[in-house]
C-alpha cells in the first residue's frame, strides 16, 4: 500500500509546482504590462538652457518632435555692439538718399558727447514718438523651438531702449545652448532704431537696399533668385516687400517719407488713407552647397551660388503701418519650425492675412462714402443733395475718389498675387530649385519632413490666396457699383440734352410743312427752345440752382394768389409753404400813442375764427 502512495503523493507535489509556476508567470505578465504604460522620467540633459523649456510645452503634435536631428543644427555666430559703435556708425556711414530720409537727422551727424545714450532710456511718451515702437524678437533653438528675448528689457526701461539691448547680443558666451535662429519683427520704429538695425543687421542684409524698398512707391514684389549678384550679402539672402495703402489709425502718424493727408488738412468725413510698406527679409549665414556658371553673357558675374536651407538664419521684418492691425501672434513658443526656409514664408503669410484686413476696412470706408444713409428712402432733402449737387460739386467729387482709389487698390491686390505665384512655384517648394533652397538629398529623413511642414505652409497660402481673392472681387464689384452710378448720371444728363433737339426735330419733320422752308426757322426755334431748357438743367444740376428755382417759384406763386378775389383771407387747403408763415407785426417801443386796432372776425363753415389785426401807428 505504501508503495501504491508514494507517487500519487509525486502527483500532487508536481500539480502545486505546476499551479505556482502559473502564477508566477502571471505576475510577471501583468507588471511588465504596467511598465510598459508608464515610461520612467527623462533626465535633462547637461548644459541646457532655457531654450529647452518651451519645448515640453510647445504643444506640437509632430511624431518626431523629439528628434532634433530634423532640425537645423549649426548655431549663429556670435556678435555684440555697443552704444559706441552705434554712435560711430551712424557718424561715418556713406548714407544713400533713401537711408537719409529713413533715419533722417541721425545720418552722419554727430550726436554729442559719447556719455550721452543715443535712445533714451525713460518711460513716457517720447518726442520722436518712437514710444509708439513695437518689436517681438524670438530665438530659435535647435529643436526649433521659439523663445521670446524681448520681455526682460521691458520691464526696467521703455521699448525703445529694450529693442537696443535685445537685439545688440547674439548668442552670449553666458548662453550654453546657442540658438540656430533670430527672428526680428519691428513694427513702427523710429529714425534711431533704423539706424540701430541698419546697425546690427547691415553684414547679413542689404540693408540699404531695405530701406530702399520701404521708400519707393513701386507695387508689391519680392527678390528671390539673385544667386549671381556681385554683393554676397544678396546672394545668401531673399526679400519680399509689400506696398499697398491703409487707413491710418487712431493716434497714429504716418512716418515723414509716406505718402498722406496731411493732418491738417483732413475733413471729418474724408477717408484718411496713407501708402505704407513693409519687407521680410531672411538670410542664410552658412557656406554655399553649389557653385553655378552664370548663363547670362551681359553679367558682370561669371558664376553664383547655392545656399543650404539648413543653415543659420535671420528673418527680418520691418513694418512700417501707422494703424492697430498688425496681427501679434503670429510666433509662439507652441510652434517649432526646421530652419529659416520655413520661418520665412509663416512670417509673409501673416503679412497677407493683415493685407487682407486692411484691404476690407477701405473698403467698407469708400462704400459707407458713397452708399447713402437709410433715411433716403423717407427724407426727400436728402434725396435732393443726392440728386441736385451743390457749389462744390461734392458728390461728384467723391464719385470720382471712390473709383480712382478702388481702382489703385485692385492693382495692389493684383501685384500681391502676383508676386507669390510667380516666385513660389512648385520647384521651389518641392526643393529641387537650380539656386533658391535647393534639397541636395530630397529621400532623406530631415528633408522629407521638411517638406511635409512645407506643404502644410503651401496649404495655408491657397487658402489665404483665396480670401484676397474674394476681397478683391469685392473691390471690384464696388468699383463697378460707383461706375454705374456715375455713367446713369451722365446718360440721365445726355437725355436731357437731347430732348429739346428731339422735341423740335419732330415739329419741323411733320409733313404738313413746305418742302423748301428756309432753314433758318428751325435754327431760331431750336435755339429758342433747346438754350433755356440747357440753362434750366444746368442750374438744376447743383443744390444752390435748385433752391433759387424753388424759392421763385414760391413767390410767383404767392403773387398769383393774391391777385385773386378774396385772397386776403387765409386758406387752409394751401399747402404752400409761402402761406403757412405768419406775420407778426410789432410796434415800436419810442412810439408815444397806443395804436388802435380793429377787429374783424370771419366765420368759418367748421365754427372755427380767424383774426385780422390792422394796425395804425403814429410814432
Amino acid at each position: 500500500m505504501a508503495a501504491i502512495a508514494e507517487p500519487t503523493e509525486l502527483q500532487q507535489l508536481l500539480k502545486d509546482l505546476e499551479q505556482r509556476k502559473e502564477a508566477y508567470d502571471q505576475a510577471f505578465r501583468t507588471s511588465s504590462k504596467s511598465e510598459s504604460i508608464v515610461s520612467p522620467a527623462k533626465w535633462p540633459s547637461i548644459g541646457r538652457s532655457t531654450l529647452d523649456s518651451a519645448s515640453p510645452f510647445t504643444g506640437d503634435q509632430s511624431d518626431d518632435e523629439e528628434d532634433q536631428s530634423l532640425y537645423a543644427q549649426d548655431a549663429l555666430p556670435q556678435e555684440n555692439y555697443g552704444d559706441e559703435g552705434l554712435q560711430e556708425h551712424l557718424r561715418s556711414y556713406t548714407w544713400d538718399e533713401d537711408g537719409r530720409k529713413v533715419v533722417r537727422s541721425f545720418a552722419g551727424a554727430r550726436t554729442g558727447p559719447e556719455s550721452e545714450p543715443l535712445i533714451l532710456p525713460q518711460k513716457g511718451s517720447l518726442h520722436d514718438r518712437s514710444h509708439h515702437t513695437h518689436f517681438q524678437i524670438f530665438d530659435v533653438g535647435n529643436d526649433g523651438a521659439l523663445l521670446p528675448i524681448e520681455a526682460k528689457h521691458e520691464k526696467v526701461t521703455n521699448r525703445p531702449a529694450a529693442l537696443w539691448q535685445t537685439i545688440k547680443s547674439i548668442n552670449p558666451e553666458s548662453r550654453q545652448r546657442k540658438a540656430v535662429g533670430r527672428l526680428n519683427i519691428v513694427r513702427e520704429p523710429a529714425p534711431i532704431l533704423f539706424g540701430a538695425l541698419h546697425y546690427t543687421m547691415n553684414k547679413h542684409f542689404d540693408v540699404d537696399e531695405l530701406f530702399g524698398h520701404l521708400v519707393s512707391t513701386t507695387s508689391t514684389w519680392c527678390s528671390f533668385d539673385r544667386a549671381f549678384h556681385a554683393d554676397p550679402r544678396r546672394q545668401s539672402s531673399f526679400a519680399f516687400v509689400f506696398e499697398y495703402f491703409i487707413l491710418i489709425g487712431k493716434d497714429c502718424q504716418p512716418m515723414a517719407w509716406q505718402m498722406a493727408d496731411s493732418h491738417r488738412s483732413r475733413d471729418p468725413e474724408h477717408v484718411a488713407i496713407t501708402r505704407c510698406s513693409s519687407v521680410v527679409a531672411l538670410s542664410l549665414k552658412g557656406k554655399a552647397i553649389d557653385k553655378m556658371r552664370n548663363p547670362d553673357r551681359r553679367a558682370g558675374s561669371t558664376h553664383g551660388y547655392a545656399y543650404d536651407p539648413w543653415s543659420p538664419y535671420h528673418v527680418l521684418n520691418i513694418q512700417c503701418f501707422p494703424d492697430w492691425e498688425s496681427s501679434m501672434d503670429v510666433h509662439g513658443s507652441n510652434q517649432h519650425y526646421v530652419n529659416g526656409v520655413e520661418a520665412f514664408p509663416v512670417t509673409l503669410l501673416a503679412e497677407y492675412k493683415d493685407a487682407e484686413k486692411r484691404f476690407d476696412d477701405i473698403y467698407k470706408q469708400i462704400a459707407r462714402l458713397v452708399t447713402p444713409p437709410l433715411a433716403f428712402m423717407f427724407e426727400s432733402d436728402i434725396r435732393d443733395k443726392l440728386l441736385f449737387e451743390d457749389d462744390k460739386y461734392t458728390y461728384s467729387r467723391r464719385y470720382f475718389w471712390a473709383f480712382q482709389t478702388l481702382g489703385i487698390m485692385i492693382d495692389s491686390m493684383n501685384a500681391m498675387v502676383d508676386a507669390y505665384e510667380d516666385n513660389f512655384t512648385d520647384e521651389v517648394w518641392e526643393g529641387q530649385h537650380r539656386t533658391l533652397w535647393p534639397l541636395l538629398e530630397q529621400e532623406s529623413a530631415r528633408n522629407k519632413y521638411y517638406k511635409k511642414k512645407l506643404a502644410v505652409v503651401r496649404m495655408k497660402f491657397a487658402r489665404q490666396g483665396t480670401s484676397v481673392m474674394e476681397a478683391r472681387k469685392s473691390v471690384q464689384q464696388a468699383e463697378i457699383t460707383v461706375q454705374q452710378g456715375y455713367n446713369i448720371k451722365l446718360l440721365t444728363l445726355v437725355n436731357l440734352f437731347f430732348l429739346p433737339l428731339t422735341f423740335v426735330a419732330s415739329v419741323f419733320g411733320m409733313e404738313i410743312l413746305p418742302d423748301r422752308e428756309p432753314l433758318w426757322r428751325f435754327a431760331a426755334v431750336t435755339v429758342a427752345i433747346c438754350l433755356p431748357c440747357f440753362i434750366l438743367v444746368d442750374s438744376l444740376n447743383s443744390r444752390a440752382g435748385l433752391h433759387w428755382w424753388r424759392s421763385k417759384c414760391y413767390a410767383v406763386w404767392n403773387s398769383l394768389r393774391r391777385m385773386r378775389p378774396g385772397s386776403h383771407s387765409s386758406n387752409d387747403d394751401d399747402d404752400s409753404p409761402a402761406f403757412s408763415r405768419a406775420t407778426r407785426i410789432v410796434a415800436p417801443n419810442h412810439c408815444q400813442r397806443i395804436p388802435s386796432a380793429k377787429r374783424h372776425l370771419n366765420a368759418r363753415e367748421d365754427g372755427e375764427a380767424t383774426a385780422q389785426t390792422f394796425v395804425q401807428q403814429e410814432c
